[in-house]
Protein backbone atom coordinates (compact mmCIF):
# COMPACT_ATOMS: atom_id res chain seq x y z
CA UNK A 1 0.00 0.00 0.00
CA UNK A 2 2.85 2.66 0.99
CA UNK A 3 4.79 1.19 -2.16
CA UNK A 4 1.91 1.96 -4.64
CA UNK A 5 0.76 5.20 -3.90
CA UNK A 6 -0.88 5.49 -7.05
CA UNK A 7 -2.97 2.93 -7.60
CA UNK A 8 -4.00 3.08 -3.67
CA UNK A 9 -5.20 6.74 -4.78
CA UNK A 10 -7.14 5.62 -7.62
CA UNK A 11 -9.06 2.83 -6.34
CA UNK A 12 -10.73 4.81 -4.03
CA UNK A 13 -11.88 7.27 -6.26
CA UNK A 14 -13.26 4.56 -8.46
CA UNK A 15 -14.77 3.64 -5.89
CA UNK A 16 -16.59 6.66 -5.08
CA UNK A 17 -17.55 7.13 -8.64
CA UNK A 18 -19.70 3.70 -8.62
Amino acid sequence: MLISPAPACRQPLESQRH
